[in-house]
């Protein structure tokens, strides 16, 4: 059986994307932040328990923008 693909478009890479959409500074210091806490959690130095949830497809946009503000209402 043969998989025959048609590529419309080469994907951006991440670095490219990056560049295109910088964030600022405020929003990288929190994932940075956010990134120790979730690394902690896994080795074990930080015992909180760690949930990952999200929307199970992300096809809706109109969708994961409700999810996302209620998430940062939640947030706050």
């Amino acid at each position: 059986m043969s998989m025959e693909m048609e590529f419309i478009r080469v994907l951006p890479s991440p670095q490219s994307l990056m560049e295109d959409y910088p964030i600022k500074k405020k929003y990288k210091e929190i994932k940075m932040e956010r990134d120790e806490t979730i690394k902690n959690i896994f080795s074990g130095e930080d015992h909180r328990l760690a949930l990952i949830i999200g929307p199970c497809s992300s096809d809706n946009e109109d969708a994961v923008v409700d999810f996302v503000s209620r998430l940062a209402k939640l947030e706050e």
